[in-house]
Order: C-alpha cells, then sequence, then structure tokens
C-alpha cells in the first residue's frame, strides 16, 4: 500500500490573482517531490482551477462546446458520421456564396485520413479552439448582415475566445506543464482531478493534449478523471479512448462516482437546462460498472493504465474479478485501486495483502478548504456506513489477533522458565 497527494488550493478569483497561482504551482510541485520520495509508484493529482481563473475554464469550456454543436449541425442524418453530401448541404447553408471548391477543400481538411466520412473524434482533431475566433470572425464578416444568421452568429461569437483569454489559456497550459515536466523527472503518475461539469470540457482539452505528448511507448504519465454520476462519462470515455488509439498514444484515467452532485442540479434548475446528473444512485452505480468493463477491455489491449478510485465494495471485486477474466496479473498491470486516508480502510489492506497496487489518497491544505472536500467525498459514498462496520470488524479482529498473540508469549516466556527452574 502506498499514498498520493493532492493539494487543495482555493481557486483564484480573478485573472489578476497570479501570485497565488504560482503558490499553488509550487504547492503542487512539492507534492511531486514527496510522492516520488515513497516507496514503489507514486502518484500526485493537481485541479486545474488552482492554476488559473475558473471564469476563463467555464469560458473555454463554452468554446468547446460550440465545436461539439457545428458537429452535430454538420451531422444531419444523426449517423455519428459527416459524409460529402452532408458536408456540402450544411455549409453551403451557413456559407452561402462559397464555392464547391471552397467546400470540398475545407473538408479535406477534417478527412485527413480520406475515408470519405468524418466523425466526431476526426473532426475535433481538425478544428482546434486556437482556429475559432477567426472562423467567428470571418464568418460575422461574410454573413453577419443576414437577418437569418443573427442568432447562430451571435452565440459563435460569444462563445469564443479573445486573443488576450487565449493568451491566458497558453499560460496556464504552461503552468500545467511545469508541473508535469515535474512529475516526469520524478517518475510520479499525474493525475488531472475532474469538476464542474461546465468546466470539464475544458479539462478534458488540455488533459488529451498533455496525454498525447507525454503517454508514451505503453507508459502513462497523465490520467484524466470520469465521473460516473454524470450521464456523458460513459460516451465521453469511449470516444477518448478512441482518439487516443487513433493518434497513437497510451490512455489512462482515474474512475470514480463523482462529487458535485447537489450543485450541479442545483446550478441546472437555476439556469433551466436538463441535469448532468443521473436520477438515482442505481444509475450512477450501472455507470461506473460500464466505464469499468470498458476500460479494463483497454487495459487488456495494452492500451490503458486506470486508478480506481472507489470506496464500493462491489465495485472492487467486480474489477478484481475482471482481472482475473482477462488475465491481468496483480502487481504487474498497470491497473490501480485508491481510497481516501480514513476511509475504506479494509478495501485498501486487503488489495494490498493480495498484491494488488493499492494507494491511500491524502487531501491536505487549510482547514477550510479541506473540510468542504472530504464532505463531499462523504457524501458521494452512500455504502460508507457499510464501509465503516467492515473497518470496525477488522479493528476488532486485529486487536484479538494481538492479544492471542500476547497470551502466547506469555505462555511460551512462562514454559521456559519452567523448563530452566526443572
Amino acid at each position: 500500500m502506498a499514498s498520493y497527494c493532492c493539494y487543495l488550493g482555493m481557486p483564484s478569483q480573478n485573472y489578476g490573482m497570479l501570485l497565488l497561482v504560482l503558490r499553488h504551482v509550487e504547492t503542487f510541485l512539492n507534492a511531486i517531490d514527496t510522492a516520488g520520495g515513497l516507496p514503489g509508484q507514486g502518484f500526485a493529482a493537481v485541479k486545474l482551477t488552482a492554476l488559473g481563473n475558473p471564469v476563463l475554464l467555464e469560458r473555454m469550456s463554452s468554446a468547446i462546446l460550440t465545436v461539439r454543436g457545428l458537429f452535430q449541425r454538420f451531422d444531419m442524418d444523426k449517423s455519428g458520421f459527416i459524409d460529402m453530401s452532408e458536408f456540402l448541404t450544411a455549409y453551403q447553408q451557413i456559407f452561402p456564396f462559397s464555392s464547391a471548391k471552397e467546400a470540398g477543400r475545407t473538408f479535406s481538411h477534417f478527412d485527413q485520413a480520406s475515408l470519405g466520412k468524418v466523425d466526431y473524434v476526426a473532426w475535433c482533431q481538425a478544428l482546434s479552439l486556437r482556429q475559432m475566433p477567426g472562423i467567428a470572425e470571418s464568418i460575422i464578416q461574410s454573413y453577419g448582415h443576414q437577418p437569418e444568421m443573427q442568432g447562430w452568429l451571435g452565440d459563435l461569437s460569444a462563445s469564443c475566445l479573445t486573443q488576450n483569454e487565449y493568451e491566458l489559456v497558453l499560460a496556464m497550459r504552461q503552468r500545467l506543464e511545469t508541473i508535469v515536466e515535474r512529475a516526469v523527472s520524478k517518475s510520479v503518475k499525474l493525475m488531472v482531478d475532474a469538476e464542474h461539469s461546465y468546466f470539464q470540457p475544458a479539462i478534458d482539452h488540455m488533459t488529451l493534449r498533455l496525454m498525447k505528448k507525454y503517454n508514451k511507448q505503453g507508459n502513462a504519465v497523465i490520467f484524466n478523471t470520469y465521473q460516473a454520476y454524470l450521464r456523458s462519462t460513459h460516451m465521453r470515455l469511449k470516444v477518448d479512448m478512441e482518439r487516443a488509439h487513433r493518434e497513437g498514444y497510451q490512455f489512462a484515467c482515474k474512475l470514480v462516482r463523482g462529487a458535485y452532485m447537489n450543485l450541479e442540479r442545483d446550478r441546472a434548475a437555476q439556469q433551466g437546462y436538463p441535469s448532468p446528473v443521473w436520477d438515482c444512485l442505481e444509475e450512477t452505480h450501472a455507470c461506473y460498472e460500464g466505464c469499468l468493463r470498458t476500460v479494463m477491455e483497454e487495459v487488456a489491449a495494452g492500451r490503458a493504465e486506470v486508478l480506481f478510485g472507489s470506496h464500493n465494495e462491489d465495485s472492487i471485486q467486480l474489477a478484481v474479478q475482471l482481472m482475473h477474466d482477462l488475465n491481468l496479473k496483480a502487481g504487474s498491470s498497470p491497473v490501480y485501486f485508491g481510497q481516501l486516508l480514513g476511509m475504506a480502510d479494509h478495501l485498501t489492506y486487503t488489495l494490498g495483502n493480495h498484491g494488488y497496487p493499492a494507494f491511500k489518497y491524502v487531501p491536505y491544505g487549510l482547514v477550510h478548504e479541506v473540510i468542504p472536500y472530504l464532505l463531499r467525498r462523504a457524501q458521494e459514498n452512500a455504502s460508507m456506513l457499510k464501509g465503516a462496520r467492515a473497518d470496525m470488524m477488522l479493528l476488532q479482529a486485529e486487536l484479538k489477533r494481538r492479544a492471542l498473540s500476547e497470551l502466547k508469549r506469555r505462555a511460551l516466556l512462562i514454559a521456559s522458565k519452567c523448563q530452566s527452574v526443572n
């Protein structure tokens, strides 16, 4: 059993709080140094909201969702693919004065594999955030005078990052890369934590690009985090694994259930959009199990690594059973398990005693920062009381074992003295 570190720094509240952000960077670096000095494989975690303004992440996420929306707009038959015919039709609706040659050239940019069709993964590979402001400006200049385009163009323009915002994104990414480089130098695996759903597209965007750069030759350094209480998680996981497979890098993830349920529901109700969270716990369990099975198949194929962050005994048992079924050996396969320090110790110790890489997640920071985090973890784990009872039973068994061992030791000592006297 080992431990890994996560600093729970508070996010900066405006773009100018650079000194606070830089202090967070130093703290993350120290956490990596600590993890790298522990026996065995070291893990550390980082929160992107501590590396820049959360508002920037939300704006960036909005831009990414616009890219996704463009794909849905072009995928007219909702098949999941855009063929040349669909592309030309949608392109001419948006750019009615464009030539067929221009539209064909643009389609070729997306269809880099020359398959005659483009799926969502290829679309995202070809359309970058850096291009979005220029695309929006070009569209607005050409077609902004048309009344029927006003609503859509307004949404497109509002969601695109400004040049200043894009420079701030680059600065945030550079801070993250500084942390990643330290993790590489210390042979520490770095998990990028999941956060609120309206930050997550930006977090995924940056994390997947770092995976492509650093997860090479069958070894993963960067792990993305997937929260099973979100309806979109299983599909996102599949898309991201397919992207890693196409681009030739090792996929790696931490799979958790999630910790912002009430906040997500309240925000959705206030802003009038469907809740991104499953309606009941059973749906979350089912999603976690589905994701677990999906990623284990990738591990068995040699294309992924995974850390199961769970206090749920059933989930752990399923993971262990699948390892057996897929011939993944404990300790030599890139399958890891993690629980919070002080929670579900019966799972951690049992896994460790049977040779599975089991880690204790050690959050730290100021008291007013750590307590809300721990309360969210408590809310996340509906089966915690069951685990607490199991922990108590293990403690009682250990006390009994030690008491019997002491009695046996004393009995042997008395017998030895008696033999000496005789």
